[in-house]
This record gives C-alpha cells, sequence and structure tokens, in this order.
C-alpha cells in the first residue's frame, strides 16, 4: 500500500467537502489536467479553481457514503459514492471513479472522473 499517495487523495476530497478550495488547490500541480463526462479537458490550477467553485456552489451539502482509495506507483483511484442536495433541496446520489495521477513533487498532476453524468439530473 502506498500510504503517501493515499494521504495526497484523500487530503484533497477532505478540502474538497469542507469548501477550501485553496487547500484542495494547493495539492495540484500548476499545470494539472482535469477531464470528466460533463465539461472538456482543462488545463491548470486556475480552470480546475473555476470547475470546483462551480462544482460547490451547485449544492448546500455533500458527503461520501464510501470512500475507498487504491494506490499503485504514482497513480491512485478513488471509489466513491455520495450524496448532495442542491440549493433547492434535490437530492442527488453519485457513483463514480477518479483516477489520479501524480507527480514527482508529490502533488496531482491529472485527475480523471469516471460517473454517469445523468446522475446529476435524476433523483437521489
Amino acid at each position: 500500500m502506498n500510504t503517501s499517495i493515499i494521504d495526497i487523495v484523500n487530503a484533497s476530497q477532505d478540502a474538497l467537502l469542507a469548501g477550501n478550495v485553496e487547500r484542495y488547490l494547493a495539492l495540484f500541480a500548476e499545470d494539472v489536467i482535469s477531464a470528466g463526462p460533463v465539461s472538456p479537458p482543462s488545463r491548470g490550477r486556475a480552470a480546475l479553481k473555476h470547475h470546483v467553485e462551480a462544482l460547490l456552489a451547485g449544492f448546500s451539502s455533500i458527503r461520501f457514503v464510501e470512500r475507498q482509495v487504491f494506490a499503485v506507483g504514482r497513480s491512485a483511484a478513488l471509489r466513491y459514492s455520495l450524496e448532495a442536495e442542491s440549493h433547492s433541496g434535490k437530492p442527488v446520489r453519485l457513483t463514480g471513479v477518479d483516477v489520479f495521477e501524480i507527480d514527482e513533487d508529490s502533488r496531482i498532476h491529472r485527475v480523471t472522473s469516471y460517473f454517469d453524468p445523468a446522475a446529476l439530473t435524476s433523483p437521489g
């Protein structure tokens, strides 16, 4: 088990759930690449900041129901189920996998998210 990679991924998710965007971004490389099913890939912390702030603004609460990290070398997969609630009270339940690649400076260089985007518009 690669504890340091697991710690980096867990720290990113803890910061995200706490709504601490600056602490979240500090874990990422300046030229981070972020990709997922709801928007085109983005590059750089500024683009990631825009994405994360928009994500957090869409929900009044987000919590993990399940969160498990598996690491191999300088990569890790985060398998998760989460529950969220929109500001209008609409529940959202999302299950997915995020794959993280960590650079030589122990910063997240790439994150790719895999989930069904229909879950964002379907009742929880």
